[in-house]
């Protein structure tokens, strides 16, 4: 498992890479990171916090039928050509009373080859007003919001794209 951690003034990020590791374990190095800046930078709050994750699902063809796996995607509009051939679309949604906001984004990335098609679907869950939590609040806003973000994502599959997934596993 092979974490990150980035420091800057007022910044903390803890970035995890391919193979990711449960929850659990990611949890760890975000608590460590974190009770680190806090001894050095002796922050007073938090202006944004936020929990992020990107996934890259790659199909073997490009000729997929998009609702088949997803069920966030681009519809098509009258007058124009039903086929494209880069899409992205997006949405942001309110939480805890507009205190965080979860955006979804869903969009065609460049493909390892011509005749795959990659898909990404990136989710950002984040406080929205600054110092709306305390600096003890923090881990129980962090395990919000992943499971928060592991709905969202679940929300945007479809069971062929489950059953992709358990195939790959």
């Amino acid at each position: 498992d092979l974490a990150y951690v980035l420091v800057a003034p007022d910044r903390l990020a803890v970035t995890h890479v391919v193979p990711y590791p449960t929850w659990e374990k990611y949890l760890s190095p975000i608590q460590d990171a974190f009770k680190a800046y806090q001894k050095i930078a002796r922050p007073k709050g938090f202006q944004r916090i936020g929990l992020r994750y990107r996934n890259k699902i790659d199909f073997p063809t490009s000729n997929i039928e998009i609702h088949d796996f997803f069920t966030f995607y681009p519809t098509t509009v009258e007058g124009v050509p039903e086929e494209y051939i880069d899409f992205m679309v997006r949405k942001v949604h309110p939480y805890s009373n507009g205190r965080d906001l979860l955006r979804i984004e869903v969009s065609a990335l460049a493909p390892p080859t011509k005749e795959q098609l990659s898909v990404s679907i990136d989710l950002d869950y984040f406080l929205a007003q600054a110092d709306a939590i305390s600096l003890r609040g923090w881990k129980g806003w962090l395990n919000t919001a992943h499971d928060r973000l592991e709905r969202g994502f679940e929300s945007c599959i479809t069971p062929a794209l489950r059953k992709k997934f358990q195939e790959v596993t």
